[in-house]
C-alpha cells in the first residue's frame, strides 16, 4: 500500500512537471516565432531602420559587410510573407495598410546605401 501512494506522488509530481515544462516551452516558441516578428514590424514601420536583433545577428555573422544589406532584405522579405498569411493581424485593411508599409521599405532599402538604414555600419 505504501508503494502504491509513493508511486502515485511521484506519478503526480511528474505530470505537474511535464505540464509546467510544456507551458514554458510553449511561451519560448511564441516569444521566438511570433512576438519578435511583430515587434520587428514595429519597430520597422515607425523607424525605417534595422532592428536591434538583426543588427546582432548580421554583426555576428557578416561582420558588416555587402552580404549584410542582402541579410537585412531576405530578413525583411521573409517577414513580408509572415504577414501575408498570419491570422494574427486585427484586420484585411490593417494586413493591407502593415504589407504596404513593409513593402515601401524593402523597396527603399534596395535602392540606397546600407549606411543609410544601418547608420554604425561603415561599410
Amino acid at each position: 500500500m505504501l508503494q502504491f501512494i509513493v508511486y502515485s506522488l511521484f506519478v503526480g509530481i511528474m505530470m505537474i512537471f511535464l505540464f509546467l515544462l510544456i507551458k514554458y516551452y510553449s511561451y519560448l516558441i511564441f516569444r521566438i516565432l511570433v512576438e519578435s516578428k511583430h515587434r520587428d514590424a514595429e519597430y520597422l514601420i515607425e523607424t525605417g531602420l534595422v532592428p536591434f536583433e538583426w543588427k546582432r545577428k548580421i554583426i555576428i555573422r557578416y561582420g558588416g559587410n555587402y552580404l549584410s544589406k542582402k541579410y537585412a532584405l531576405r530578413r525583411l522579405n521573409t517577414l513580408i510573407i509572415y504577414f501575408k498569411g498570419s491570422p494574427l493581424v486585427d484586420s484585411e485593411e490593417s494586413r493591407t495598410i502593415l504589407l504596404n508599409k513593409l513593402q515601401s521599405i524593402s523597396i527603399e532599402w534596395s535602392n540606397i546605401k546600407w549606411t543609410e538604414i544601418c547608420p554604425w555600419q561603415k561599410n
